[in-house]
C-alpha cells in the first residue's frame, strides 16, 4: 500500500512555524505574526507633559523564541507586518513572483528601532525622530515580490539577509532616517 505524499496540510509542524494562504484573512495573518514583532509603545516625558509615542524597541535580542512564517503562492493584499528578532519569512513558490504582497503598504518590513525617541545627548540617536538600525539583526526574508506603493523597508544591521526578493513598485529602503551599518 502506498503512503499518501506529504503536503503542507498533512504534515505536523511545530507551533512556531505558521503557514499562510492567500485565502486567509489579513487580520488573522497579522494577529498571528504580531507576538514576534519588536514593537510596542513606550511613554516619554516631553516638555513636562506625558505623551504616548510609538516606537520600535525590543526586549527580544536574546529571546529563545524563534519563528518561521511561510507564505504559499498567491497575492496578499495590504498585508504589512514587521519581521522581528529570530524570524524567517519565506515565500513557498518556485520563484519570487509566485508570492506577491500588493497594495499601498504591504509585505514584511523592518523599521529603525527607537525611531521616535527624543534626542538624549549622549546616545546613538543623532536627533529626534531618526532612530537607529545598529541592532536590528537576526531576521531574514526571501522568495517573494513586493508591489506596494511604499516599497519595502529593510533597515537592518548584520545577520539579516534579504534574498530572492523583487520590489516591482516603490523602492527598496535599506535605512530608515537613522544610523545603519548595512545588512
Amino acid at each position: 500500500m502506498m503512503n499518501e505524499p506529504n503536503t503542507l496540510d498533512n504534515l505536523t509542524w511545530p507551533a512556531n512555524v505558521k503557514i499562510f494562504y492567500p485565502t486567509d484573512e489579513v487580520k488573522m495573518i497579522k494577529e498571528t505574526i504580531w507576538p514576534s514583532e519588536d514593537g510596542p509603545i513606550k511613554k516619554y516625558m516631553e516638555e513636562g507633559n506625558t505623551k504616548t509615542r510609538f516606537t520600535y524597541t525590543s526586549g527580544k535580542h536574546f529571546s529563545t523564541k524563534h519563528y518561521a512564517f511561510l507564505f504559499t503562492p498567491g497575492e496578499y493584499k495590504n498585508c504589512d507586518f514587521e519581521v522581528g528578532y529570530y524570524v524567517q519569512v519565506a515565500g513557498l513558490g518556485a520563484s519570487a513572483d509566485d508570492v506577491r504582497f500588493t497594495g499601498n503598504k504591504s509585505g514584511p518590513f523592518v523599521e529603525s528601532l527607537n525611531k521616535n525617541v527624543p534626542y538624549a545627548g549622549s546616545c546613538t540617536i543623532e536627533r529626534s525622530g531618526t532612530g537607529q538600525s545598529l541592532d536590528s539583526q537576526w531576521r531574514s526574508a526571501e522568495n517573494f515580490t513586493v508591489k506596494a506603493e511604499q516599497g519595502l523597508m529593510w533597515a537592518v544591521s548584520q545577520g539579516a539577509p534579504l534574498r530572492r526578493v523583487s520590489v516591482d513598485v516603490g523602492d527598496l529602503h535599506l535605512w530608515d532616517s537613522g544610523v545603519a551599518s548595512g545588512g
